[in-house]
């Protein structure tokens, strides 16, 4: 039987289905859309047919339904904690219309069941009834938390085939689908083809094109949000000003921080958090704390996100003082639980040399995730003491976390720093066995580990091995990794160390190809090897 054909007798048999459950639970589709073949991908393989021509037969709803469904329609509304007790009401209804499973659905949202969600979903279009414009909305919402790309843009075709798509609420929730799905293209397309704009849709342009660094363009289209006559609002604002910060321009971030108050509206914690969070990224450590000693003037109290940012600040500068008072302030705030909170306290207590604190506050956590993890075996590995993170993080292991990218390469760090070459490769090779790709800060440990431990040479077969082959240890085979500054740096360190004037020379061509010359660091750094191996600064 053809797809038009089982639409067309799905529909006509909707009504008289007796009963009708659930299909079992469906996995939500991932990035992938890979899950999406039970009930999903043969519900959603309806929309690819002329749906104007499948008519419901007349539905008979009497009192009984009636009463039930806006008993039901208003418990999902009330509350989405009851939401399996809501479903069990759902079962039991003779006839599921249309705002039946639109409140389900949404309930389903609102507790973030996503899962769930799209089973629903799968089981209304199979009977025959499918969303309309406030429905919507609610699944492109579902498919942007869960990266399914494929389905949301089958939701999108359906969406222009009934004509939708001219609602301003179903435009500005697939420009939220496109967005955090990191599709530029069609956020535009969608933006450009909207007969009707608000400051959600101008504000989720700005969004994007901060996302993907476009800063002009996002400076333009909030201007052009104002020229058109709407004012924008408190998330437009933090939306600009946490861009900038993100991006390393702390300087207009606060340019804009100030003209948001000239407009009338008070920063709030959001805002500064912004701002804070931007700083600490690009290793603005100073003008963290300077933003957030202004902070403190206006009437908005640091949160948790405030206090988790902060700390990497008080760390970077090993202001161990302010560290302190920030803690207490936690402390009487009732904050330490936070788990974000509690891998800063970490972090800021091993970077200022009180390790017996950062141990104390890991042990006293309940709740350890893989961040606070990778925090505690980071505090051994400070301490050169890479036995006792090795201890860590099998341990870890032990307790069911499976260590991410960023737990290997803080071993690594470890084992290249004491010049332990065989631990390093052997835990490179596990790292690999265990599916997860090396990146470039994988083999900037190794490489400057390797360069400091007094490897040099290792550390120049290493980078030319990233530079010129796929092959990286042991014949594990993985793909090239484009070198950043820090390797150029460290590889330029261990040409000088070794005296090896052509393959500083190699280096340097890459360099000039690459347009590396302009960096101060590397720079410097060229200079060293040209004076130490030809004894010749002047080149």
């Amino acid at each position: 039987m053809n797809v038009a054909c089982r639409m067309h007798s799905t529909a006509i048999s909707a009504h008289n289905r007796p009963q009708c459950r659930f299909a079992p639970v469906a996995k939500c589709p991932d990035s992938n859309d890979a899950g999406s073949n039970v009930p999903i991908a043969r519900s959603f393989a309806l929309f690819n047919c002329n749906v104007q021509d499948v008519k419901l037969n007349a539905r008979r709803v009497d009192s009984l339904i009636g009463n039930n469904l806006a008993k039901f329609c208003a418990k999902c509304a009330k509350c989405a904690t009851y939401v399996d007790s809501d479903r069990k009401v759902f079962d039991e209804m003779p006839e599921r219309p249309l705002p039946a499973y639109t409140a389900l659905i949404r309930a389903y949202c609102r507790s973030e069941k996503w899962n769930e969600l799209f089973a629903a979903f799968g089981s209304m279009v199979e009977e025959g009834i499918l969303p309309d414009k406030y429905l919507v909305p609610t699944i492109l919402k579902a498919c942007s938390r869960r990266q399914a790309v494929k389905t949301g843009k089958m939701i999108h075709g359906y969406a222009i085939r009934k004509r939708l798509v001219s609602d301003i609420f179903i435009g500005n929730a697939l420009m939220d689908f496109y967005g955090n799905c990191g599709d530029l293209r069609f956020e535009i397309n969608v933006f450009d083809s909207m007969s009707e704009k608000d400051v959600v849709s101008w504000t989720a342009l700005v969004s994007a094109y901060m996302e993907e660094g476009l800063l002009d363009e996002a400076m333009e289209a909030f201007h052009s949000m104002q020229s058109s006559g709407l004012k924008p609002d408190l998330i437009s604002w933090n939306a600009l000003v946490s861009g900038f910060a993100r991006h390393g321009k702390i300087g207009t971030a606060l340019k804009y921080l100030e003209a948001m108050q000239e407009q009338g509206l008070s920063p709030r914690v959001n805002s500064w958090n912004g701002v804070i969070s931007g700083c600490v990224l690009n290793g603005f450590f100073k003008d963290a704390l300077y933003v957030f000693i202004n902070m403190l003037l206006f009437p908005e109290n640091p949160n948790s996100v405030t206090v988790a940012s902060v700390l990497p600040a008080c760390a970077g500068l090993r202001y161990l003082g302010l560290g302190r008072a920030v803690h207490a302030y936690a402390l009487k705030c009732e904050l330490c639980t936070n788990i974000y909170v509690e891998g800063s306290l970490v972090n800021m207590y091993s970077k200022c040399g009180q390790d017996d604190y950062a141990e104390e506050i890991f042990a006293k956590a309940e709740k350890k995730n893989i961040t606070l993890w990778n925090e505690i075996i980071a505090t051994y590995v400070n301490q050169g003491r890479t036995s006792q993170a090795l201890e860590r993080f099998r341990s870890m292991q032990h307790h069911g976390l499976r260590p991410d990218v960023v737990t290997y390469n803080t071993l690594l760090a470890g084992y290249a720093k004491n010049g332990q070459k065989v631990e390093a490769y052997n835990l490179l090779t596990e790292m690999l066995q265990k599916d997860l790709a090396p990146n470039v800060v994988s083999l900037n440990v190794l490489v400057s580990g390797f360069q400091l431990s007094g490897l040099s040479y290792e550390a120049l077969e290493l980078f030319q091995t990233m530079l010129y082959t796929a092959c990286l240890v042991d014949k594990v085979i993985t793909s090239p990794i484009r070198p950043n500054i820090v390797t150029i740096t460290a590889a330029l360190a261990a040409c000088a160390s070794l005296n090896l004037l052509h393959k500083g020379k190699e280096i340097h061509g890459y360099m000039l190809r690459n347009g590396f010359e302009d960096d101060h660091v590397v720079s410097s750094a060229l200079i060293d090897m040209y004076s130490k191996c030809d004894g010749d600064s002047s080149i």
